[in-house]
């Protein structure tokens, strides 16, 4: 499995999060990273650097991409590569933009709208207590994974 990441100075945090939650997952079920790439996609070698990860023997047989953008760029190079989604390699994103709906991608979807509702009611609670909450991702099962 390989992980795709954004590195840059924007994104690094939720890209060293969503790791962290990944390696979580995969240590549940006994699974591992084969290999792992986080890239500053305000480079212009970024892509480049995907592509040789899928081109490694050997090949990764799955990729979780950290944002609907990146496997956007997954999909681009697969097609250039001739490597066929989802029977040679599978992708889930993160995110479940728009995006990822039109492209059918499989993806993690995040509850942003219901995050948004529950930040508002702890701000109007003005509780002097406030704790750290999270609400569960979803995952929805798209075109990309088997």
């Amino acid at each position: 499995i390989l992980f795709v990441g954004d590195r840059s100075q924007k994104s690094q945090r939720s890209t060293a999060l969503r790791l962290k939650s990944f390696r979580d997952a995969l240590d549940r079920t006994k699974n591992s990273i084969t290999a792992e790439l986080q890239v500053d996609v305000t480079l212009s070698d970024y892509v480049s650097k995907i592509q040789d990860e899928l081109l490694r023997n050997p090949q990764p047989n799955a990729v979780f991409a950290a944002s609907d953008e990146l496997a956007l760029d997954v999909i681009k190079l697969c097609a250039n590569l001739g490597l066929k989604i989802p029977e040679q390699i599978s992708l889930i994103s993160y995110g479940d933009t728009d995006v990822a709906a039109k492209m059918e991608i499989t993806a993690v979807r995040r509850h942003f709208e219901a995050s948004g509702r529950r930040a508002i009611e702890l701000l109007r609670s003005n509780s002097e207590e406030l704790k750290r909450e999270e609400l569960s991702p979803e995952l929805v099962i798209r075109n990309t994974a088997l």
